[in-house]
């Protein structure tokens, strides 16, 4: 199926991804792979990480799975997988950075 992203969390992860390749671009691929394996992980589990109501205000409920140093924020889709909306650095605030998306995925 396929795990899908948001634009706000592909554009997070790809600012993550560019400042670890300024000092190691070796360590930038790893990290990829990491985040890249374990979100095909939660696109066959989606309901695998704990859920967060406290983080969305009610529905739809995200759910979290640490991928250190970050932490990714998911959903489960309407057909199966999951759908990634945040990817953040686990200093960053999870609360901060989700009111900033859209309504809708929140």
């Amino acid at each position: 199926m396929g795990a899908i992203f948001t634009e706000h969390a592909s554009e997070q992860l790809a600012s993550i991804v560019s400042y670890i390749a300024q000092a190691s671009p070796q360590n930038a691929r790893r990290f990829l792979e990491r985040i890249e394996n374990a979100v095909e992980m939660l696109d066959n589990n989606p309901r695998l990480g704990p859920e967060r109501q406290d983080l969305t205000d009610g529905a739809p409920y995200v759910r979290t799975w640490p991928v250190p140093p970050v932490v990714i924020v998911y959903r489960e889709r309407v057909d199966g997988g999951a759908e990634v909306v945040v990817v953040a650095h686990g200093r960053q605030l999870l609360q901060a950075l989700l009111e900033d998306l859209p309504g809708d995925l929140r």
